[in-house]
């Protein structure tokens, strides 16, 4: 199964959207449960930069980090010592095979 690339960019804006909804009722949650093992007694804090390479080079597990330019999340591992990507931009998506399923 083909898509148009009409299909395809309003499926991505629908996943982007969707996605930012997830990211802010998952925070919200964290917040209002006081963090479930996650340190979050004065909220998370959101630190955008154009690209990763500008993110700091030792991160804070109490911020999140967004990559403005490629609208993706990241999280720092205190554990790792490394960022995470917590997120998938959806419009460098270009094709979506469905396989053989009939249903």
């Amino acid at each position: 199964m083909s898509l148009t690339d009409k299909q395809i960019y309003d499926l991505n804006n629908m996943n982007v959207a969707a996605q930012n909804v997830q990211l802010g009722s998952l925070l919200d949650d964290l917040i209002e449960s006081g963090g479930g093992g996650i340190d979050v007694s004065n909220k998370a804090e959101v630190v955008e930069r154009e690209s990763p390479l500008l993110f700091p080079n030792v991160g804070n597990n109490k911020y999140i980090y967004i990559d403005t330019t490629n609208n993706e999340i990241y999280r720092w591992d205190e554990k790792d010592l490394k960022y995470y990507k917590d997120s998938y931009n959806y419009n460098n998506l270009k094709e979506i095979i469905g396989g053989n399923a009939n249903g």
